[in-house]
């Protein structure tokens, strides 16, 4: 569930946050915590590329709209 609970968001906005989620789990075999997000605490494995990593961090960005949007994470190079 986005952390925004309670605000009115765009859509968009929460599945960014539902995607960087969804990343996490893949890439750590667990749900973070919120605060692990927020302090950028999530032990990821030295097989990923610190630039994943970093992508990954944006999306779970506290502040909404420093969020990357969809066009945005999709231009990553490591997607392509």
């Amino acid at each position: 569930m986005d952390q925004d609970v309670g605000e009115f968001l765009p859509p968009y906005i929460q599945d960014i946050y539902s995607l960087g989620m969804i990343s996490c789990d893949m890439m750590t075999k667990e749900l973070p915590k919120r605060a692990d997000t927020v302090n950028k605490k999530i032990k990821f494995e030295e097989v990923y590329q610190t630039s994943l990593i970093e992508l990954v961090y944006s999306m779970l960005e506290k502040n909404p709209t420093k969020r990357p949007n969809i066009a945005q994470v999709l231009q990553h190079p490591l997607l392509f």
